[in-house]
C-alpha cells in the first residue's frame, strides 16, 4: 500500500501530461502511487496514458466516459489504495520535494491534512509569481477553517492539499462546474482535528489563458454561487463566526457575473437579496453601504452598470 495516491484527470491534454508525470516520477519522495483518469479524452490523450503507465508499475490508468473533472476525480479516489491523497492537474506539475515537505509536514504535526502554497507561472515570459498562505498548525473546526477561507490567500484548490483517507471518507468532489474544489476542501476540513500549513511552494501552475479559471465569467459561475451558498450552510454548524466571510464572497461572485436573465438571473437575484446583509456583522449595514443597497433594490441591472463603470476606472481603461 503506497503512502500517497496522486489523482490526475486527463482530458484533451495530450501536449501537457508528460511534463505533469514528469514532475511525479522525479519526487524525492517515492512511495507514491499515480492515477491517471482518463475522462474520454478524444486527441490522443488515453493512449498517452496507457504508453507511460508501461514504463512504471505504480501508475494505475483508469478509463470512463467524459463527465467532467469531479466525476475524474471521484472515480480516482474510490480507486485509490494510499494511506493520503493528493490531486494534481494534467496541465501542472511538481517541485522535486513537493510530496516530501506535504507527507513530513503531515506526519510531524499528526494531521489530517497539510497544505502549501503555489508557483504561478505564466508561459508568456519568465515572470512568476509565488502565492504562500500563512503556515502554521491549526485545530479544531473553526481555527482550521479560518486557516484555509481567510489565511491561505485564496486558494481555495484541492490541489497542493494532501489528505489523509480517512477524512476524506465518503466526502466526493460536486457536480458543480466551479468552486466544486473549495467546497469539497470545506467538508473534509471540516471534520479534521489537525491542519498543517507550509509556506512552501511546490505546486507548480501553470497559468493557460484556455484554461477555465482564467475565463471571463459566463452562466457557469452560477454554480460557483450555489458552491458558496453550500459553504455556507456548513460554516454555520462548524464555524459561525466565518458566515460573514461566506456572505461577502457569495455577493462577490454575483457582483462578478453579469446579469443574467431567466432563472439563472431570478436565483442570483434572490441570493444577493439573502446574503448581502449577512455580510455585516449582526446584519446591519453600514451607512455608506445603504445607497448601493437601495439602487440594487430598485435597479439591479443599474447596479451592475454602475459596477462595470468603476471596475474601468479603477483598471485606468475608459
Amino acid at each position: 500500500m503506497p503512502k500517497i495516491s496522486v489523482i490526475v484527470p486527463v482530458y484533451n491534454v495530450r501536449d501537457y501530461l508528460e511534463k505533469c508525470v514528469s514532475g511525479v516520477r522525479a519526487q524525492t519522495f517515492g512511495d507514491w502511487e499515480l492515477i491517471l483518469v482518463n475522462d474520454g479524452s478524444t486527441d490522443g490523450s488515453g493512449d498517452l496514458c496507457r504508453a507511460i503507465a508501461a514504463e512504471d508499475g505504480r501508475i494505475v490508468v483508469l478509463e470512463r466516459p467524459n463527465g467532467g473533472v469531479s466525476a475524474a476525480r471521484n472515480m480516482g479516489l474510490d480507486a485509490a489504495s494510499g494511506d493520503t491523497v493528493t490531486f494534481l492537474d494534467a496541465d501542472d506539475s511538481f517541485a522535486p520535494d513537493h510530496l516530501e515537505t506535504l507527507y513530513s509536514l503531515l506526519e510531524s504535526a499528526g494531521a489530517d491534512a497539510a497544505a502549501s502554497g503555489m508557483t504561478l507561472i505564466y508561459p508568456d515570459g519568465p515572470d512568476e509569481r509565488q502565492v504562500r498562505p500563512g503556515a502554521g498548525i491549526f485545530r479544531g473546526a473553526e481555527e482550521i477553517l479560518r486557516a484555509f477561507l481567510i489565511g491561505g490567500r485564496g486558494i481555495y484548490g484541492a490541489c497542493g492539499k494532501l489528505f489523509r483517507r480517512e477524512a476524506v471518507g465518503d466526502i466526493r468532489f460536486s457536480d458543480y462546474t466551479r468552486a466544486e474544489d473549495a467546497l469539497f476542501c470545506v467538508r473534509v476540513l471540516s471534520r479534521c482535528g489537525v491542519y498543517a500549513v507550509t509556506d512552501a511552494a511546490g505546486y507548480l501552475y501553470f497559468r493557460r489563458p484556455d484554461s477555465v479559471t482564467m475565463r471571463s465569467p459566463d452562466g457557469r459561475s452560477v454554480d460557483q454561487v450555489r458552491a458558496w451558498k453550500e459553504i455556507y450552510g456548513i460554516l454555520e454548524h462548524s464555524a459561525p463566526s466565518l458566515c460573514p466571510f461566506a456572505a461577502d464572497k457569495i455577493c462577490h461572485d454575483i457582483d462578478a457575473v453579469f446579469p443574467l436573465g431567466g432563472a439563472a438571473g431570478r436565483e442570483l437575484k434572490a441570493l444577493r437579496e439573502t446574503y448581502y446583509p449577512m455580510k455585516f456583522p449582526g446584519g446591519r449595514l453600514p451607512a455608506g453601504k445603504i445607497p448601493a443597497a437601495v439602487l440594487y433594490r430598485v435597479s439591479p441591472r443599474a447596479y451592475y452598470g454602475l459596477n462595470r463603470v468603476l471596475r474601468r476606472r479603477e483598471r485606468g481603461k475608459p
